[in-house]
């Protein structure tokens, strides 16, 4: 019986470092992924404001509000899929569509909002 103590502590002793370590990569992973999430809801945020704003002056162009709603339609679409489980992969799809859709909306928000 104290053998396989020993034996049992021994493979314990030995296994540790590697299980720690792989722990701390799936950690660092999904912490990175936790925060490309954060960063992706940050940048909708902003967009939501800026698009708030622009409602608000009633200033916008058909179009400009034609172009908005696609934009938050784009956005609810990505909320679906940030809802469910994904890899990184489909956070950095979603950080270049956030690009993109800011890039359009940049475009004219500052003629909306003067």
């Amino acid at each position: 019986m104290r053998r396989i103590t020993v034996v049992v502590v021994l493979v314990a002793l030995l296994l540790a470092p590697g299980i720690l370590a792989a722990q701390m990569q799936g950690g660092g992973k999904g912490q990175q992924m936790r925060t490309q999430m954060h960063a992706n809801m940050g940048m909708m945020a902003d967009m939501m404001a800026k698009m708030y704003e622009m409602m608000n002056r009633g200033k916008a162009t058909s179009e400009q509000w034609q172009e908005m709603m696609d934009i938050m339609e784009q956005m609810i679409q990505m909320m679906k899929e940030m809802s469910v489980p994904h890899g990184g992969q489909m956070q950095e799809q979603h950080q270049t569509q956030l690009q993109e859709m800011s890039k359009r909306l940049n475009a004219f928000y500052e003629n909306v909002v003067r």
